[in-house]
């Protein structure tokens, strides 16, 4: 390789470790929280990060490309009462992914009681004259509830069950293409056999979120199996399942 080859394979590597911006174009990233039952909101501190995997070593081995995620904060503002927010930045260029986190809580202002949302994918959303429109997202304050397994009608299978929910954490990804499963923050599982009539399950969870729960029947072998989302239910402030 010549002198020039090499400077030009020095260069792209050195390039290609880091962020870069674009010179003199801004990004602007605007959306709305949502309370549950419209209640009223806090202020949250809302952050916009960057992040991007890039080439690590000069060393090209065959089979052997190593990488390291550079992530970058890239711009930090406040919701309003109304839960609109807007975040003015300048614009990466060579990123893979751009992240918003609403109420992190190692963040100056970060509001107690309430959980950290993780919105995701935004860089797949269309780009409107660098503008992205976040969609609505809820929020509810964190609050202690149960969720209440009662068997009614079956007398004889025992049902196991997982519960899937977000506590202090809630990820969000508006990529429509996601088709990974959800990255629930808690579980909880267990079973009931035919002398359990009932169960009570002390949960603590943003309020008006619902629950991921899958279940199965079994009386030598599996009889039935379902994966369902369980909504909040506004009469008992709470959940239930009945089987």
């Amino acid at each position: 390789m010549n002198k020039n080859g090499f400077f030009l394979l020095f260069a792209f590597i050195i390039s290609s470790c880091e962020l870069t911006y674009e010179d003199n174009r801004r990004l602007s990233i605007n959306g709305q929280v949502k309370a549950f039952q419209n209640e009223s909101l806090p202020t949250f501190p809302v952050e916009v990060y960057a992040s991007g995997e890039f080439i690590k070593s000069i060393l090209f081995l065959p089979g052997f490309t190593p990488t390291q995620e550079d992530v970058d904060l890239i711009g930090t503002s406040s919701s309003t009462p109304e839960g609109n927010y807007g975040v003015i930045t300048i614009s990466p260029e060579n990123q893979n992914h751009i992240c918003l986190i609403i109420n992190r809580k190692e963040r100056e202002g970060y509001v107690e009681g309430w959980p950290t949302l993780a919105v995701k994918g935004i860089n797949t959303l269309p780009l409107n004259e660098s503008r992205y429109e976040i969609p609505t997202v809820g929020i509810g304050r964190i609050e202690d509830t149960t969720f209440e397994i009662r068997r009614t009608t079956n007398t004889q299978d025992t049902l196991v069950y997982l519960l899937q929910y977000n506590s202090s954490i809630k990820e969000i990804n508006v990529d429509l293409s996601f088709v990974e499963g959800k990255n629930w923050e808690m579980e909880s599982w267990g079973e009931l056999v035919p002398m359990d009539v009932e169960r009570a399950i002390s949960l603590k969870m943003p309020k008006g979120d619902s629950i991921q729960f899958y279940y199965s029947l079994t009386n030598n072998g599996i009889l039935r199996e379902e994966n369902i989302k369980i909504p909040y239910n506004l009469e008992t402030n709470g959940y239930k399942f009945e089987f």
